[in-house]
């Protein structure tokens, strides 16, 4: 049964017995409320709080922020890493912005058309189809364009996304998977047409994309996919095993492969730098950079955008931001946040790189491949569920191992990870954010494959922003992403599932917390949950041996924070949202910073 009606009655009703498991999961009050004297001889040394952008006295934009060391994990945990860890190669080959954009400061009396809140390639992409509309749009990035999702992705655009057409034809039938696969390559090339009309110079080229499988059972699956796409309409070809390893080594042991021949691969980080800057030209369109949403106080328009800096007002609010911010739409409890690790690597034989991109299939450890924009080659995998593993570094030395095992490695130049959020129903929701409200937006749950996805879900806003509710029929992708759809069949599985994830790890890390060890035992370039004073803290001890105290709750529904020790940051295993050692949001959806416990003694 397919209803667009709220799924906030099943989520409530998922909250019942979780509610009751909360008097077992909260501290004793005392250690919520109470401070102990500060009467004990040692003091934590305090980190510097991390700066705040400057303006620029004449221009009244803000000073560069080099965008390669500020906007990070580890960069921001104030950690002298080497530069094969602190970002992705597409945020180094963008080189220096031409173009830096001002903090919001105070209330803007301005009636805005619409705000977009987030800077990557969903926000950027509907900023500039709102504007070139038109419209009179602010955009507004919390931090610095590019450097969300979208900076850490493998910058493919694609409508081959692993074997997804079998599981499309068989959840929503054929005709949802032709929409689906037609919708991805329109958007790509949407993308080309950009590059080449203003000149974005986002490194855009066409190139082939295919799925592999090493399994000998999975193979007659694989050509099944293949041949469905071509029913399809799909650019779709099937490959033999030796086929496969004319482009990939042979020690992978290829069985098959699904092929799509015309997709693209580009610098996401470039698109979003140039997109942005002539998004900016447009009469009535401003960008404003460093300025944190954190919350829309008004049901119904014109919104108020509050901003950590200041608010705006407009008839109009699209989240951008991977997740909405406003919970009042459900969409937390529909999806997983997982996570997966990236390395760029230079060869010593680039004749070894491959020609295409590619990516195994699901019964092949996962390796997504394709070549950089320097010659590296990008290898993803290793996925997990956000939160599971506290030492990503295990994760990438997998990675690299398997590097070095199927090709000529000569250093790893690069290594980054990226989360996202997975859709049990295998497409992203997009379109009002609620049901009956008419003025708020979203575009979530892209599972990994948001680049084509999320160029797509701009052109669908855009016209539910112009034609209203309408845009449900004329835009025949509008109805098929439908943001306020909800099917108990097809969706409430997958949103059980994540429930009971997030209630393992409600209580299961309260107990946790409740066990943590003493601080003193925190070596250096460590972090993890810790006692001061009979409290819980969440500390991080940094190379110079200061500590950073926060503490460890989430700002967003209150799951402990766990310490990534890969990345140095910490992160919330129940919706994905991350922080800085200091308690800054790298990601959302949380909006608020964890509260510093720097103030502790021992």
């Amino acid at each position: 049964m397919l209803s667009r009606a709220s799924p906030l009655p099943f989520i409530r009703s998922l909250a019942v017995p979780l509610s009751l498991l909360l008097p077992l999961a909260r501290p004793p009050p005392r250690l919520l409320c109470a401070r102990r004297p500060l009467s004990l001889s040692r003091r934590v040394p305090m980190a510097a709080p991390a700066p705040e952008p400057t303006v620029s006295a004449t221009s009244g934009k803000p000073d560069p922020l080099p965008h390669t060391a500020s906007t990070t994990p580890a960069a921001m945990a104030g950690e002298m890493v080497p530069s094969l860890s602190t970002n992705s190669c597409w945020h180094t080959d963008a080189g220096s912005r031409s173009s830096f954009y001002p903090v919001l400061r105070g209330d803007d009396p301005t009636i805005w058309d619409a705000v977009v809140v987030g800077g990557g390639i969903v926000g950027v992409s509907t900023a500039w189809e709102l504007g070139k509309a038109g419209l009179k749009v602010a955009l507004v990035e919390g931090r610095s364009l590019g450097t969300g999702t979208t900076g850490w992705s493998t910058a493919k655009l694609t409508a081959q996304q692993n074997l997804l057409y079998t599981q499309l034809a068989s959840m929503h039938g054929k005709e949802t998977a032709r929409l689906y696969g037609e919708m991805n390559m329109q958007a790509i090339a949407a993308v080309e047409q950009q590059n080449k009309e203003l000149g974005l110079d986002c490194a855009f080229q066409r190139v082939a994309h295919a799925t592999w499988t090493s399994v000998d059972k999975q193979e007659p699956n694989v050509r099944k996919e293949a041949e469905l796409c071509v029913e399809l309409g799909l650019p779709a070809r099937y490959l033999t095993g030796a086929e496969v390893a004319q482009d990939l080594p042979a020690s992978i042991e290829p069985k098959g492969a699904v092929l799509f021949e015309n997709q693209a691969a580009f610098n996401p980080v470039k698109y979003c730098f140039n997109l942005t800057a002539q998004f900016a030209k447009l009469p009535g369109c401003v960008v404003f950079e460093h300025t944190r949403c954190v919350e829309v106080a008004s049901v119904s328009a014109p919104h108020k955008v509050v901003c950590e800096t200041g608010s705006l007002q407009a008839k109009h609010v699209v989240l951008a931001t991977h997740l909405p911010i406003l919970d009042r739409s459900g969409h937390f409890s529909l999806f997983s946040p997982s996570r997966t690790v990236c390395i760029a690597v230079r060869l010593t034989d680039e004749s070894k790189l491959p020609k295409q991109m590619w990516i195994s299939d699901s019964t092949t450890p996962m390796r997504s491949m394709r070549v950089g924009d320097q010659r590296e080659l990008i290898i993803a995998g290793e996925s997990f569920e956000q939160g599971s593993v506290t030492d990503t570094n295990e994760k990438y030395k997998i990675l690299e191992e398997w590097a070095r095992e199927h090709f000529p490695v000569k250093e790893v130049s690069h290594r980054w990870s990226s989360m996202d959020f997975m859709s049990s129903t295998h497409m992203p929701y997009v379109g009002y954010l609620q049901r009956g409200c008419h003025s708020l937006y979203t575009a979530t749950a892209m599972s990994k494959w948001g680049l084509a996805n999320g160029v797509a879900a701009a052109a669908i806003i855009r016209d539910l922003v112009t034609q209203g509710e309408s845009a449900l029929e004329s835009n025949r992708y509008a109805k098929m992403l439908d943001a306020c759809r909800w099917d108990l069949v097809k969706a409430g599985p997958g949103a059980l599932q994540e429930n009971m994830h997030t209630m393992k790890h409600f209580v299961g890390d309260k107990i946790k917390a409740a066990l943590a060890s003493d601080i003193s035992k925190l070596k250096r370039g460590e972090g993890g949950l810790c006692k001061v004073n009979g409290e819980s803290v969440g500390a991080y001890l940094d190379g110079e041996g200061k500590y950073h105290l926060v503490k460890p709750i989430c700002t967003h529904l209150g799951c402990n924070v766990v310490f990534n020790q890969g990345e140095k940051c910490w992160d919330c295993p129940c919706h994905g949202s991350q922080f800085t050692v200091d308690g800054d949001v790298i990601q959302g959806p949380a909006c608020k910073k964890l509260p510093s416990m720097n103030h502790l003694q021992w």
